[in-house]
């Protein structure tokens, strides 16, 4: 019997592709006009910075807080952290949601779900205030009965810290558990060790590499959370 179901929030629940794509673009307009770093020098500078900061948070969810890597770019660039870090951090997080488009369907799922009774969680590499924000705007916040972010954890997925964690808040058996996400290491492979339901959200049908549990869109989920349950239900009247 499937309990908890459990979801990735960026590219699973909507485009992070599409949103991410939009904000750093207008990353790029600020920091042409406030310091003339065209495109490829601010991309440069970004991963630079980003690698700079992981190198100290790890894979906890401080790499994740972008504030920490426009303060590290403006901080090699000789420049004022003030008002610039602030700005960049706020410009890209406003141009995100107002970005956001919902995966089709999730809303319907998320509904399916809390009318039979499941629990409803969030499995996430990022900071708590990020995804807090996404769900909100999204309009998927009510539906989330608990959450688990790499900042939380402290180790991002697939380590098995993270998913002890999400054992903890789940209120049930690993077995009991369904978990969607796009990434085939991170969410299938990760959540797949921990002994749940792992299910890789694959909407661009792309091809796997391994034999994976997979849905395309979330009427195939649904269709799969209600077999699992049935094929428990059938086990359980053969015994």
């Amino acid at each position: 019997m499937i309990r908890t179901v459990m979801f990735d929030v960026d590219d699973t629940l909507y485009s992070f592709q599409h949103a991410n794509y939009i904000a750093s673009e207008k990353l790029v307009e600020y920091t042409r006009e406030q310091f003339g770093w065209e495109k490829d020098e601010f991309f440069t500078r970004q991963s630079t910075s980003m690698a700079e900061v992981k190198r100290y948070t790890g894979t906890s969810g401080g790499f994740r807080a972008r504030i920490l890597r426009y303060q590290n770019m403006l901080e090699a660039a000789s420049l004022p952290i003030y008002p610039h870090a602030h700005i960049m951090s706020d410009l890209y997080r406003e141009t995100l949601l107002n970005n956001m488009i919902p995966e089709p369907g999730a809303e319907e799922f998320l509904r399916f779900l809390k009318f039979r009774g499941v629990r409803i969680g969030i499995a996430s590499d990022a900071t708590a205030l990020q995804q807090i924000s996404k769900l909100e705007r999204l309009g998927f916040l009510s539906y989330v009965d608990f959450m688990v972010t790499s900042e939380e954890a402290g180790v991002e997925k697939p380590d098995q810290k993270f998913f002890a964690r999400c054992n903890e808040k789940s209120f049930c058996d690993p077995h009991e558990v369904m978990f969607i996400g796009d990434n085939p290491d991170k969410d299938y492979s990760g959540a797949a060790v921990a002994s749940y339901q792992a299910v890789w959200y694959n909407p661009n049908n792309k091809p796997a590499e391994h034999p994976m549990q997979e849905i395309r869109n979330f009427s195939e989920a649904a269709a799969l959370f209600e077999r699992l349950n049935s094929t428990v239900k059938s086990e359980a009247d053969e015994k």
